[in-house]
């Protein structure tokens, strides 16, 4: 999972009356209010905690996560009302939307930090509120395909033996688990 995935899931969330951006260069188009800009900063790595033994457990797993700062750039503006007031509840308007779409994708794997206002205060159009996320991204343990134990359902529905699988045909839905190399464990459950 990458930082860009995390800003694909919530764009839809954000897009319908705003403009969403991913990057530095955004910063710098200002066109037209209300829009959110994403921009990644430092990173870090953390170890995950780990349960279970690594050899029984042949699912990919977070060995680490990635605590990805990012840094979102909310621009709100009133039209309807030009007072600096007006704009400032606008801008946290977007900011408070920006964050329950943060919650729904997201669902607590991340922390919010501290924000303040473009140091300007007021744009042009309206205001800028700037806060910090970090993202809490899983690194996963790589998987060789070779060792990967994967459960293959076999529906074996004819009454002869399958030889190409091995398997006899009266059992149907028989899970198969094993590696590629010579001592292929083999589980299987008779059909009813």
């Amino acid at each position: 999972m990458a930082i860009q995935d995390i800003f694909e899931a919530l764009r839809p969330e954000l897009e319908d009356d705003c403009t969403v951006k991913f990057g530095t260069d955004a910063l710098e188009e200002h066109d037209v209010a209300p829009k959110v800009t994403f921009v990644p900063g430092e990173f870090s790595f953390r170890a995950t905690t780990r349960q279970g033994l690594a050899s029984r457990d042949r699912h990919p797993r977070a060995v680490f996560s990635r605590r990805q700062a990012v840094e979102i750039h909310c621009w709100g503006e009133n039209t309807a009302d030009p007072r600096l007031s007006a704009q400032f509840a606008a801008a946290e308007e977007l900011v408070e939307r920006t964050l329950w779409a943060i919650e729904r994708a997201c669902r607590g794997s991340y922390e919010l930090g501290a924000g303040s206002p473009l140091p300007n205060g007021a744009t042009d159009a309206g205001v800028v509120l700037i806060f910090t996320v970090f993202f809490d991204i899983p690194v996963v343990e790589p998987v060789d395909r070779r060792e990967l134990v994967a459960a293959q359902i076999l529906d074996v529905s004819s009454t002869t033996d399958v030889p190409e699988a091995g398997v006899p045909a009266a059992m149907t839905g028989v899970a198969v688990f094993g590696t590629t190399d010579d001592e292929t464990e083999v589980e299987a459950t008779p059909a009813p």
